[in-house]
């Protein structure tokens, strides 16, 4: 440990914690909405869009920012 601590960058909190929320909000509510407890493939490419919406908030965040 520093004794300053460690800097944490404010894309952490602005995109690393919504992005996490956003995943496992979205995926609570596919898995447990049916009596199956399944996901469908629908649900699926939802999930892989909110990834690909994440990677692009951490793209934008490191090459325009």
């Amino acid at each position: 440990m520093t004794p300053d601590g460690i800097s944490v960058p404010q894309s952490f909190y602005a995109i690393h914690f919504v992005g996490l929320a956003v995943v496992m909000g979205t995926f609570g509510f596919f898995a447990y909405n049916k009596k199956f407890h399944e996901i469908n493939k629908r649900e699926g490419i939802i999930l892989i869009l909110i990834y690909a919406a994440y990677l692009g908030a951490n793209i934008f965040n490191t090459f325009y920012r």
